[in-house]
């Protein structure tokens, strides 16, 4: 669910937990006098009526706290990301064009075959992890048996050519795995703030029902009707997905 969603139940829910303790006692007084007018034995007093309202708001307050405090913690830690893919996607972008520059190289002085015994197929890769990839495997190919010129009179260095590409491998690989490190966090974030929502949806619901029939039991039914109107608060409130996250490959 959106955050507006949480902001828009949690407005609802505050108005149920204003109306219950607002109510609490006159709803008592009247359960305890329906009570004792029938002589009903082992009846709760008005005051163990009007405790068990009281408890029921407080633990959907409880619910709704903990439900915007996990809502609070997964937009921080979602705010985290868009550096991070940043980083990751700057040095995707360098080893991209150091791998593309390099094979254009390799491909002129050395031709096809040496191109694709250094791991090369098809079009350089633009996917960051696939990038990582094919430049471990370049450099590894390069430090083993580096390509040599097919043209005479050319000398072809491609330990030279290849300089400093290794150091952008290194650093893509190492925000790679921060992207991965952030894409946990994020979800182990929204699993809490669902789990959150959960518990809170069905304390919502249950608070909604409960002073509802409370309210109607002791014949304060146009009240009932004033506090509880029936669009949506009776109902369990249904999660919208998310917005789609950003893709963390």
């Amino acid at each position: 669910m959106s955050s507006k969603q949480v902001l828009d139940e949690g407005k609802i829910a505050d108005g149920l937990i204003e109306a219950a303790r607002t109510h609490a006692a006159e709803i008592a007084t009247r359960r305890a006098a329906q009570y004792a007018a029938v002589k009903l034995k082992g009846a709760p007093s008005a005051a163990v009526v009007e405790g068990q309202i009281r408890l029921d708001a407080a633990l959907l307050e409880h619910t709704l706290t903990a439900l915007r405090r996990a809502d609070t913690a997964l937009a921080v830690e979602l705010g985290d990301d868009a550096a991070v893919f940043a980083t990751r996607d700057g040095h995707a972008a360098s080893v991209r064009a150091s791998l593309v520059g390099f094979r254009d190289l390799v491909l002129t002085n050395c031709g096809d075959a040496a191109v694709a015994a250094l791991g090369f197929v098809g079009e350089t890769p633009r996917d960051p992890v696939a990038l990582e990839a094919l430049g471990a495997t370049v450099c590894a190919s390069v430090e083993r048996s580096a390509p040599r010129s097919r043209r005479r009179g050319v000398r072809f260095d491609a330990a030279v050519a290849l300089e400093g590409v290794e150091a952008d491998v290194m650093a893509l690989a190492a925000a790679n795995a921060t992207v991965r490190k952030e894409a946990r966090e994020s979800q182990a974030e929204r699993s809490q703030r669902d789990e959150a929502w959960a518990s809170f949806s069905r304390e919502r619901v249950s608070a909604a029902r409960s002073l509802d029939a409370q309210l109607r039991a002791v014949g304060l039914d146009d009240l009932a009707d004033r506090l509880l109107p029936s669009v949506g608060v009776m109902d369990a409130p249904v999660a919208t997905p998310d917005p789609t996250p950003a893709p963390t490959p």
